[in-house]
């Protein structure tokens, strides 16, 4: 399995709930007798960005350091050859926490939309089965 086509998976779900969150809002302005509740669209329940930004922290903080120009050469040397091992170490760790808020994101958005927990489940084990399946695919196809 190729890191792009998880992309592409990503950014298809999130085009469906795009397209279904302006379509909830244009309902809203065409038909407000319709009284739908879109409450749950408009907090921060689907706002994830502030704990990625808070993994990437320390990593923008060095890269800054290297950057700035009031510090010392060998500050940006060291601050250079601590960063690039940290930011190798910390992609994986950040891959799989956005993989799991990508699950967050679609489980809560289908239970807020009314699908039975049962079927939530089942498409969670079938996604979970297909991504195991091309992880085998992808080691088996790879020379060692």
């Amino acid at each position: 399995m190729k890191l792009s086509t998880v992309m592409m998976f990503f950014l298809l779900i999130a085009g469906v709930i795009f397209i279904f969150s302006q379509a909830i809002n244009e309902a809203n302005t065409q038909y407000p007798e319709a009284n739908i509740n879109a409450s749950a669209w408009k907090g921060s329940k689907y706002d994830f960005s502030g704990s990625i930004d808070n993994n990437l922290e320390p990593l923008k903080k060095r890269f800054e350091t290297i950057t700035d120009p009031d510090v010392g050469f060998f500050t940006k040397i060291g601050a250079g050859i601590i960063a690039i091992p940290y930011a190798v170490v910390l992609f994986p760790g950040l891959m799989l926490s956005v993989i799991g808020i990508g699950g967050n994101i679609s489980t809560s958005l289908l239970s807020d939309i009314g699908v039975p927990g049962q079927l939530i489940l089942i498409i969670t084990i079938g996604i979970l089965i297909w991504g195991i399946m091309e992880l085998v695919k992808f080691f088996q196809r790879t020379p060692t």
